[in-house]
């Protein structure tokens, strides 16, 4: 009997023992849920500034978006000022010709040997001019007291 006492007396202990180690104290369960309080709070923090991140990184990206766009609208524009100055350019060096034909004609007087049609332009123009003289007399002659 001694023997089934004190089987029964060690399945107890080890039974008590395991039971006890089972167990934790009010103290440990505090820390570990201030410790899981504390990870999650750093958890959250951390998706916080992810976010922000992300945030920062559309608006770059938007910003860098449309200054490609601005930059291509004044490549558009600057392409189109230098083909109206080729066109512009090309139509000088067509107009040069006559240019220098005409300032010849005014270097040396001669423009008597241009044409009938120009001739004729300066003879009209020296026709106004005389008018215009004699009615400048005729006014001031007739204005003074």
């Amino acid at each position: 009997m001694m023997k089934l006492a004190t089987r029964i007396s060690v399945v107890g202990l080890l039974a008590g023992t395991i039971a006890l180690s089972g167990c934790a104290t009010t103290e440990s369960v505090e820390r570990a849920q201030a410790t899981a309080d504390q990870a999650m709070t750093h958890a959250q923090a951390g998706e916080a500034a992810a976010a922000r991140a992300q945030g920062s990184a559309d608006a770059a990206g938007a910003a860098a978006q449309a200054a490609a766009t601005a930059a291509q609208g004044a490549q558009s524009a600057a392409d189109a000022a230098a083909t109206e100055a080729r066109n512009a350019n090309q139509r000088l060096d067509q107009m040069k010709p006559t240019v220098e034909h005409l300032e010849h004609h005014h270097v040396d007087h001669t423009w008597n040997h241009v044409s009938k049609k120009q001739n004729h332009h300066k003879k009209h123009a020296k026709h106004h001019t005389k008018h215009h003289a004699k009615a400048t007399a005729k006014t001031t002659t007739t204005t003074t007291p």
